[in-house]
């Protein structure tokens, strides 16, 4: 058995537009676009409306992608549970990984993974930094893209991602 890990993309559609004149609510056309290319027919909200996960990123036994996020969140989530997570933590993890491995495999770089990695959930050997050496780099690899997709005005796309671990 071990972990398997997911990041997804959030998108929240709103379900009515509230016309305060008339008090009344109609539904928007981008939630009956979805309800009618999926053939929904049961009644919709009066407010909020469907939220959308779209999947960036999928992990098999990342143990400190895992340990991060339950120290970001600062609990472990349980399995299945799903927890939010900010862009500005992500780019936060991408800037200290981008610095972190420019350095030399050596007991301060240790140190370094251990700030970013070391939660109450796991810590991790040296030996464990280095067997993930090529892991963490396409991690830092994966977020420079994403972020920076997310923060180009042409193709952002998110407003929350959400991380999802099963084991």
């Amino acid at each position: 058995m071990g972990l398997t890990q997911d990041l997804s993309g959030q998108i929240a559609i709103n379900s009515t537009d509230y016309d305060p004149e008339t008090e009344t609510s109609t539904i928007t056309k981008e939630h009956q676009a979805l309800r009618k290319h999926f053939n929904i027919t049961h009644p919709y909200p009066d407010r909020g409306g469907p939220l959308i996960l779209f999947p960036v990123g999928h992990w098999y036994n990342f143990w400190m992608l895992h340990s991060w996020v339950c120290k970001t969140n600062g609990d472990a989530p349980d399995s299945g549970a799903k927890v939010d997570i900010m862009v500005s933590d992500l780019e936060t993890l991408r800037t200290d990984l981008e610095h972190v491995l420019k350095l030399p495999l050596q007991e301060e770089t240790f140190e370094r993974l251990d700030e970013i990695f070391e939660s109450d959930a796991e810590s991790f050997s040296h030996q464990d930094y280095k067997d993930n050496w090529d892991d963490l780099k396409e991690l830092a690899s994966d977020l420079a893209k994403l972020i920076d997709a997310q923060y180009d005005p042409n193709t952002r796309s998110f407003e929350y991602f959400c991380y999802e671990g099963w084991y």
